[in-house]
């Protein structure tokens, strides 16, 4: 099972979504969050959920591991890439490479945020709306 949240608001084919966040949100800037345990979260309304509704929420593991590559292990391997770079020239340039090639490909992703807003692959979907008791339980964390 997904996430389980529920629609506080629709705004025509938009609905926006409270929900608890699990442990593998704890480190996505995709929601606005609300404290340490509750976000938000703007998604398309497929299901035609109205105010009020609880919805099952879910983004593929397959999509979060992509994400995952993209914010994180690419920006290691730069920072390895430019310290072993500046290895050759000195004890120096290893920290200056490391950084300077991390701050440039951070940049580079920071720039493409708006191509990967556009992107449907990473963002949250509704899977299905659940019954009000189901939904309220799990709200209750």
């Amino acid at each position: 099972m997904g996430n389980v949240g529920k629609v506080i608001g629709v705004n025509g084919s938009t609905a926006t979504v409270l929900f608890v966040r699990g442990k593998a949100c704890a480190h996505c800037d995709v929601c606005l969050s609300f404290g340490d345990h509750q976000a938000v979260v703007d998604m398309e309304n497929t299901l035609l959920a109205k105010d009020g509704d609880y919805v099952e929420i879910s983004l593929h593991s397959r999509d979060r591991r992509k994400a995952g590559l993209i914010a994180q292990v690419i920006p290691c391997v730069a920072l390895l890439l430019g310290a072993g770079l500046g290895a050759i020239l000195g004890n120096l340039y290893v920290a200056l490479g490391g950084i300077g090639f991390a701050a440039s490909i951070w940049f580079i992703v920071r720039s493409l945020d708006p191509y990967f807003e556009r992107k449907s692959e990473f963002k949250p979907r509704m899977l299905r709306i659940v019954q009000n008791e189901e939904g309220e339980s799990w709200l209750a964390l």
